[in-house]
């Protein structure tokens, strides 16, 4: 109980001090002697924040919903075993990379799409979001490049460039390293539980705090409406600069959910406002996600988000805009085209009030995995100084960001710690198949004759619900196991050491090299053969829905109130719920599917095999395939 106390306390911590961003999964490339020279540094880093003042914090508390502090923990922890893409992309670079000026922008700019999608949709403004000018400030001497690596200086250094809630993510994948915390995802569970009944009073207690400084702030939102997992209504309020002077920013609308489209419009009220703020003014904001679907089978991670502000009302001698907007596409890829060994990343972005200013910012960039190694080229238009009489400054910039150590033990450094993640990711589905093997040996102990109706419905949803655990390991495992393959062929070309004649070398155990790699391809292979057998029930349920569906036409016309009609509704009625139920799992299957096809041809490539192999393992043709997914996508016929 004490144990897990510290835990909740630490995380709650954690969360309180963090900026808001999306916990993306992310590959954590940091191993321990990265780690301990990084958090031997914690302290200092904490005392630099607070030496920054309560901003930072009041800044969170105004985007962070403390009334459903859970889903918060969701938001900034993620699974805490597991980097974000912002924290992982700065551990990648900064182990090599001297503190130069331009840093911080420029990883900035590089980490645009976690830090931009991680904002709650009725928290976009155009303010909440910053444009990126990548800016090189000229320096006398070479003492300006202020390095680190020199001893105990390398610590303190790093953690100079990292954010509080970067940081913050850090500190949860150390503490999830020690046995006091949680190590199923239960425990977990149960330990965000317990810190998210602390919400009340943090309220309280920040809301006090931040009046005194004219900085009191606090979000809730709730739900109106959904329908299943896609579609939701919510609205929203908030209010932030609340204190003993009075001129609290008041805001509150209406957020919605389709798919992957999300919007949301609401009211804004500034209470005392000054000569250069809006009165009242209306909030739009949009983010389409339904592109990311559109490009994710060219590896493509995308989305599109807009905000605008319009003034409804102004104070006496206004000074300020009556209108401004921001847009913003973002993307990233983990293969650029003809240059695979490449990650790509980029936006386009622009501000405006819509009468005399303009800011653009185009920016693309590579980066070589794990080395380090960023290239990054930004075109901008900076406008000038409003009556300052300047011309805008149009600006296009190539930045290229190199090792300052060898490389070599990167990349050794990486590669076991892929190992040691296959290593867990084999542990865990090893777990989950016992659990599998106890519930069957459980059920023919018993039998399932001597169970009621509830206790077999129970059994069968465990069963559902450990066969879905069991998928979604299986297809970590399968990148995971890739993952590593790849970093092991890197590592040794890097180190000019050959690979054995059986191609198990390399610090993964060869047993859980050939048991992992086998599970996957064979799980490959169970997915082709299930998908292909899931074809012909699939199309002859759809054949009787629709065959129904005419049976009912027909009776509406000429038996409107007979027992037929009502009969063959209830069949339509259980036919549908079948093919919900049918479709789903076709459509799981065809994800895990494409994923372990994709991640199989590289775990053959990495065992020195063919990727025409994959053959053997992927029996599902592109015609079936093509066939059944259509199917799965479609409606009840």
């Amino acid at each position: 109980m004490v144990r897990r106390f510290f835990v909740a306390l630490a995380v709650a911590a954690i969360v309180a001090a963090a900026r808001p961003a999306a916990a993306q999964t992310a590959r954590s490339v940091a191993t321990e002697a990265d780690l301990s020279r990084i958090f031997a540094g914690v302290p200092n880093a904490f005392e630099r924040i607070a030496q920054r003042g309560y901003d930072e914090i009041f800044r969170l508390l105004g985007t962070l919903e403390l009334f459903r502090f859970e889903a918060e923990i969701d938001r900034f922890v993620g699974k805490p075993r597991e980097l974000n893409d912002t924290t992982s992309y700065k551990l990648n670079l900064l182990p090599f990379y001297i503190a130069y000026p331009i840093y911080p922008p420029l990883v900035s700019q590089m980490t645009r799409l976690d830090s931009v999608r991680a904002n709650r949709i009725y928290t976009v403004t155009p303010s909440s979001v910053s444009l990126v000018d990548l800016r090189l400030q000229p320096v006398q001497t070479l003492e300006q490049f202020n390095g680190f690596g020199r001893g105990d200086e390398m610590a303190s250094q790093l953690l100079t460039q990292f954010s509080v809630r970067e940081i913050s993510d850090l500190t949860v994948l150390l503490l999830s390293q020690y046995r006091f915390f949680p190590q199923t995802d239960e425990g977990w569970q149960h330990t965000k539980r317990s810190i998210a009944r602390a919400a009340v009073p943090i309220a309280v207690g920040a809301l006090a705090t931040g009046a005194a400084f004219d900085a009191g702030a606090l979000v809730y939102s709730g739900q109106i409406a959904h329908r299943g997992k896609d579609v939701e209504l919510r609205y929203y309020g908030q209010f932030r600069d609340l204190g003993i002077h009075w001129h609290p920013y008041l805001r509150g609308g209406l957020a919605w959910r389709v798919g992957g489209f999300e919007a949301a419009a609401g009211l804004a009220d500034q209470v005392n406002p000054t000569v250069s703020q809006p009165d009242h003014a209306v909030e739009l904001a949009l983010r389409e996600g339904w592109l990311n679907q559109l490009v994710q089978p060219l590896g493509l991670d995308a989305f599109f988000e807009a905000a605008l502000k319009r003034s409804l009302g102004e104070p006496a001698g206004f000074v300020g805009d009556l209108t401004t907007a921001r847009t913003g596409f973002f993307f990233k890829r983990d293969q650029a085209p003809f240059f695979r060994s490449l990650a790509m990343r980029g936006s386009v972005e622009a501000e405006s009030n819509f009468e005399h200013r303009l800011h653009l910012v185009t920016a693309l960039g590579f980066e070589k995995p794990y080395s380090g190694i960023t290239t990054v080229l930004q075109a901008s238009l900076i406008p000038a100084p409003a009556g300052s009489g300047q011309p805008d400054n149009a600006q296009l910039n190539l930045f290229f960001v190199g090792s300052m150590e060898p490389l070599s033990q990167a990349f050794t450094d990486t590669m076991v710690g892929l190992a040691r993640q296959v290593e867990e990711e084999w542990a865990g589905l090893q777990a989950v198949e016992k659990r599998r093997e106890d519930w069957e040996q459980a059920l023919l102990a018993r039998g399932a004759s001597a169970r009621t109706p509830q206790e077999q419905r129970a059994a069968l949803a465990e069963m559902e619900q450990i066969l879905v655990e069991r998928e979604a390991r299986t297809v970590r495992l399968a990148g995971g196991l890739a993952d590593y393959l790849e970093s092991r062929r890197r590592a040794y070309a890097i180190t000019n050491r050959g690979p054995s004649p059986d191609n198990l070398h390399g610090p993964l155990d060869a047993s859980v090299l050939i048991a992992a790699s086998n599970r996957v391809l064979a799980r490959l292979q169970g997915l082709s053969a299930d998908l292909t057998r899931a074809q012909g029930p699939l199309a002859s349920l759809a054949d009787r829905i629709a065959t129904l569906r005419r049976e009912i036409d027909l009776l509406e016309a000429t038996e409107p109130g007979g027992a037929r009609l009502a009969a063959r509704r209830e069949s339509v009625a259980i036919l549908d719920e079948q093919w919900d139920r049918e479709t789903e799992r076709v459509r799981r299957w065809l994800a895990a599917r494409d994923q372990l096809h994709a991640d199989g041809v590289r775990i053959l490539t990495g065992l020195g095999r063919s990727e025409l192999g994959i053959r053997e393992w992927d029996t599902l043709s592109a015609l079936v395939r093509t066939h059944i997914a259509r199917l799965a996508i479609a409606a009840p016929p």
